[in-house]
Formats: structure tokens, sequence, C-alpha cells
């Protein structure tokens, strides 16, 4: 049985997760006409980098061996995987940029 609290904390962090980026995104896209398609480009950029390319790019990594002992050393692995999800973020946004993004 979930408890009353556990469904209140849980509905308080759905309304934080997605009612608040909708909202914003209501605010600044009545506020500033046609940014709608910047919006659309990034977020697609964002789920291209990182979903599509680097997360299964580390999940073929994290089979070998090797990777298993890098990963074991924690603050390496982590500088690692912020290194990783900064450079594949700044890549996409260049390359979405200059593509989608001229003026």
């Amino acid at each position: 049985m979930v408890s009353n609290l556990k469904i209140i904390f849980m509905c308080i962090t759905l309304l934080l997760s997605v009612g608040f980026p909708v909202v914003l995104a209501v605010i600044v896209l009545k506020k500033y006409s046609g940014v709608l398609k910047s919006i659309l480009i990034v977020a697609l950029i964002f789920f291209i980098s990182q979903v599509i390319l680097r997360i299964p790019i580390l999940q073929i990594l994290s089979k070998q061996s090797y990777f298993v002992q890098f990963s074991k050393h924690y603050i390496v692995y982590s500088l690692f995987l912020g290194l990783t999800a900064g450079i594949f973020e700044e890549v996409g946004r260049y390359i979405g940029f200059r593509g989608f993004l001229k003026r």
C-alpha cells in the first residue's frame, strides 16, 4: 500500500517537472513570438544527442571489462560522464544552430 504522503509528493514532483516547464514555455511563447521553432529544435537536439547517441554508446561501453573497471573510480567516472554529456550537447547545439537556426 502506498501512503498518502508519498502520493502527495509524487503529485508535487509531477507539477514541478511537467507543469512548471509547460507554464514557463507558454509565458515565453506569449511574450516572444517566433521562439517556438527554437524551443522545438533545441528539444530535438537534446533528444538526439543524449538519448539517441550518448546513452546507447555508454550502454555498449558498460559491457566492456575495461569500462567496468573504470566505472569503479567514482570521481573520475563522474567527471567522464559529465564531460561526455557536455561534449555531445554542445556539438549537437552547434550543428543544430548552424544548420537550422541561421538567424
